[in-house]
């Protein structure tokens, strides 16, 4: 958010209209952020779309540059919006399941895009092709599962 309290210098942020990308990464830009990407998905996504091109205004060493990514760019598939809904909690729990033991399909997808632009604005990848591939590795890999599994059971005591 605009406001975060803990001052994160380093975000991907996603807007609900795509006349908002450039403006929203001057703004964090005039409050001190380094690395953002401000994205817009062509299908209305407020986050990297698996389904279109996805608007993107970045602000890196101090500049503003504005730019659409696909997601066949990354090596990826275009994916259907359809095939990420869920009807209710359990249907939503089976998704993110399924894309956390590395399934195939829109759901890791599209988790790996917007992981993998966090990973590049967070310094930990040199180019998002490389922040996206990183985050393919951690989920075929199944140690996003097991972090999960590590959370809930820290946070049940299970």
């Amino acid at each position: 958010p605009l406001t975060n309290p803990a001052k994160a210098p380093h975000q991907i942020m996603g807007v609900y209209n795509k006349n908002l990308v450039e403006p929203i990464a001057n703004v964090l830009k005039s409050l001190g952020s380094k690395h953002v990407m401000v994205v817009h998905s062509k299908d209305g996504l407020d986050e990297i779309s698996i389904a279109d091109d996805t608007y993107v205004a970045e602000l890196k060493d101090g500049a503003v540059t504005t730019y659409t990514i696909n997601p066949a760019e990354f090596g990826l598939p275009l994916g259907d919006l359809n095939d990420i809904k869920a009807d209710d909690a359990d249907s939503s729990l089976v998704l993110i399941q399924q894309a956390l033991d590395g399934k195939d399909g829109a759901a890791k997808n599209i988790i790996a895009l917007n992981s993998g632009a966090a990973i590049y604005v967070s310094g930990m990848a040199k180019s998002l092709q490389a922040g996206i591939n990183t985050a393919l590795e951690i989920l075929n890999g199944g140690s996003a599962h097991q972090k999960l599994d590590d959370f809930v059971r820290e946070s049940t005591g299970c």
